[in-house]
């Protein structure tokens, strides 16, 4: 008889054990639920409705970080299901000394679809880019330093700054459509070449 009651005992332990950890589960469970719940709609009343209002300070961010100047004709968001969008028009990046001529870099319209992966890997990710009918121009000086958007890039030096390059190849989906390339080798004195209605994607599975 003793025998039995160690068994029983045992169970009955068991089963109180097992149900500590699935009420546990339970809460944590729902604590997540409450919480993304509260992120969602923080995001959707309180962040997304002011980013228009931040067009001129994200511009001039850009700005100081290119070194180039920045304009922005519009932002606007949006969601594509559960994840927030963002849409942006008129972007221009146009030469240091000449700020009122024609733009080195033209994005008529950008759409950035951020992934909640951003979150728990503190970086921001994103589920999809989708770049329309951009216009970039790509020179040679006769020093032969490369110039991208305003950005001079030195094919000699190895200490270039490849941050943006790493993010770009860390995206899930990008993808360029009819873009124009317009590139100018002054290093040759060659003609310009002009490649139109190019197509492009790149696709990294998660």
């Amino acid at each position: 008889m003793p025998v039995a009651n160690d068994s029983a005992a045992t169970t009955a332990a068991t089963r109180s054990l097992a149900a500590r950890l699935a009420s546990l589960a339970g809460t944590l469970l729902a604590g997540f639920v409450v919480l993304a719940c509260a992120l969602l709609l923080t995001v959707r009343f309180l962040v997304l409705p002011h980013v228009e209002s931040w067009r001129s300070e994200i511009a001039q961010r850009v700005t100081d970080a290119l070194g180039a100047p920045v304009s922005i004709e519009g932002l606007a968001t949006g969601w594509d299901g559960w994840n927030p969008k963002l849409v942006i028009t008129g972007l221009a990046v146009r030469a240091r000394e000449d700020a009122a001529g024609a733009p080195l870099l033209d994005l008529p319209r950008v759409e950035a679809t951020v992934s909640w992966w951003s979150l728990p890997l503190a970086d921001l990710q994103l589920k999809e880019l989708v770049i329309e009918r951009p216009s970039l121009a790509i020179s040679r000086d006769a020093a032969g330093r490369i110039h991208v958007a305003g950005a001079e890039i030195d094919p000699e030096s190895a200490g270039d700054d490849t941050r943006l390059v790493d993010w770009i190849l860390r995206q899930r989906e990008i993808v360029v459509r009819d873009a124009l390339i317009l590139w100018t080798d002054e290093m040759r004195r060659a003609p310009q070449l002009q490649l139109d209605h190019v197509q492009f994607r790149l696709e990294h599975p998660l």
